[in-house]
């Protein structure tokens, strides 16, 4: 469990990449918030013993959140506590199907939300036309 930050260089071929590990409590989200972006890869931890209900609860807030901050930033799904190897594949397979729900219906509800924008923006542009008798540049 993370308590704060701990950041650590990670060897990647003939890279080097940085790792910033979190803690996932409320009282860090807001270095959360300020952390993600689509340069970034946010790694979403699950415990192989925890309740499904609630591991889906958990990991479904951190995608609504990462979701809104940088939609279609790619997302890494980490299971830890993997000692029982039978639980693990069950659980891993309904999280990663909760979590790819939840990501199309982010998703579906973006593409929703950029027609509402472009058909707002016609109708800015033709009240401005009929206003103005010209069209905006």
């Amino acid at each position: 469990r993370t308590m704060g930050i701990s950041v650590s260089e990670v060897p990647l071929g003939e890279a080097t990449g940085v790792m910033w590990d979190l803690g996932g409590q409320q009282e860090y989200r807001a270095l959360h918030a300020a952390s993600i972006s689509a340069r970034n890869v946010p790694m979403l931890v699950f415990r192989a013993d925890e309740d499904e209900a609630e591991a889906k609860r958990k990991l479904l807030e951190w995608v609504r959140m990462v979701g809104a901050q940088c939609p279609g930033v790619q997302l890494v799904l980490v299971c830890t506590h993997a000692d029982k190897p039978e639980s693990v594949k069950g659980l891993a397979s309904a999280v990663e199907e909760a979590v790819r729900e939840e990501l199309e219906r982010l998703n579906a509800e973006l593409v929703q939300q950029v027609k509402r924008l472009q058909e707002l923006k016609a109708d800015v542009e033709q009240r401005l036309k009929t206003h103005r008798g010209h069209t905006l540049e």
